[in-house]
Formats: C-alpha cells, sequence, structure tokens
C-alpha cells in the first residue's frame, strides 16, 4: 500500500512489506529523511511484488498529491539472474507510460512531466540475491549464538545448490525461529519491531545502500 497522503520530495516503492519495513526503518536509523515509503498490493492492484510496479506507477498520476513527488526510487531483488530481474521492471515501467526508463540500476531517469525515477537492485548491482541476502550477514553478526547452528542445519538440509535468494530466505527463517522464542513464526516484517531488533540496522552491509539513498535525497 501507498501512503494516505504523498507530501515528498521522493517516494521508494519497494515489493512489497518486507522492503516497506526494512527501509522504512533504515532510513529512521540512519536520519534520512524526505521519503515516503509504499509497495503494490493485491486487492488494489491485480499483482504484487514487482509486477505491481506499473499499476503503482500509473495510478500515482491521478493522485492529487502527485504534484508533490519529485522523484520515485523503485526497489526490488535481483535474485537468481540481475539482468532479468531489473529488464522486468524496465517493462512495468513503460507498461505505466508516462515515466521514462532508467538505462541501467542507479541510473536517473529524468522526465519534465513526471517525478524522476531510478530502481535499487538488491542485495546490490550485479549482485545475486534479494534482501534476505542483504540482511542476513547482520542478523548472524548480532546472534552469533547461533550462526553455528544456522550453518550446520544448512549443511544437513544440503541447500548448496539451492537458488541463492531461497538459500538466504531458509537460513533467515531458522535463525529468526530460535531467535524469538515468544513468536518462532516472526516474519521479516516485523524484525525491527522487536526488542531488541532482530537485525542492527547500523550494521556495514547497509552501508552502500544508506550512502545512495542519503545522496539521492540531497539533489531534491
Amino acid at each position: 500500500m501507498l501512503p494516505a497522503r504523498i507530501d515528498g520530495p521522493c517516494l521508494i516503492i519497494g515489493e512489497g512489506a518486507h522492503e516497506e519495513a526494512f527501509l522504512r526503518h533504515l532510513l529512521q536509523n540512519r536520519n534520512i529523511s524526505g521519503y515516503q515509503v509504499g509497495f503494490p498490493q493485491p486487492p488494489d492492484q491485480s499483482s504484487g511484488g514487482r509486477g505491481g510496479f506499473g499499476e503503482v506507477l500509473s495510478g500515482l498520476r491521478v493522485r492529487p498529491d502527485f504534484k508533490n513527488i519529485r522523484a520515485v526510487v523503485l526497489v526490488s531483488d535481483n535474485d537468481e539472474d540481475p539482468v532479468t530481474s531489473f529488464n522486468e521492471i524496465k517493462a512495468h515501467i513503460t507498461a505505466a507510460g508516462g515515466f521514462l526508463e532508467p538505462t541501467q540500476p542507479l541510473s536517473v531517469a529524468q522526465t519534465t512531466d513526471h517525478p524522476d525515477l531510478v530502481t535499487v537492485m538488491l542485495p546490490w548491482t550485479d549482485q545475486i540475491g534479494c534482501l534476505e541476502t542483504l540482511c542476513l550477514p547482520a542478523a548472524l553478526e548480532a546472534w552469533p549464538q547461533l550462526k553455528p547452528c544456522v550453518e550446520e542445519y544448512s549443511r544437513c538440509a544440503d541447500i548448496g545448490t539451492w537458488p541463492k535468494s531461497k538459500q538466504s530466505k531458509m537460513q533467515m527463517r531458522c535463525l529468526f525461529s530460535a531467535a524469538c522464542k515468544t513468536d518462532p513464526n516472526t516474519p521479516l516484517t516485523y524484525a525491527w519491531s522487536r526488542n531488541p531488533p532482530l537485525i542492527p540496522l547500523g550494521h556495514q552491509s547497509f552501508d552502500q545502500l544508506t550512502e545512495f539513498l542519503h545522496n539521492f535525497r540531497a539533489r531534491y
């Protein structure tokens, strides 16, 4: 879902609730202002994830607060094929109409009558994986007593041949289940609502993304 009112100048659209929670808490933790965060959410859109980017972008134009938006940041996973994933996003941007496609991740596409648009791919440009891949090193460092357990279970389950994103999701799930005794089903969305947070956002894993968001915001 998108914010009820967009005040601008920058709007971040992630794939789903996990990305929304991560980005919102990261911006707060690193003291970066000027961003609001949302995501595609059925049934308002026919599809969630990055498949809903096109409908969200096209829907922005009919909002009365559209004029407040100076830049849009799309945040998505590379998964197992960074090129294919980025090209899929470009196709949704084209389908939305009005916005110019970025030529590559982190490249800003500018038009005269629409907000600037940039795409950020996780864990980072050209790196295979997803949000969990980005977060996992910080989570394992925060729970060092559980790291050997997660690694041993990974070997036992023989996940070495799994796609990278699925490995990261499985290991994160194992870690959370062991760390959250009161709620072993805690999802990534609530990782930063626990006391203490399950994933410390001051970790160096997030410095690259933080620097980009800080510098991008400074342009507007």
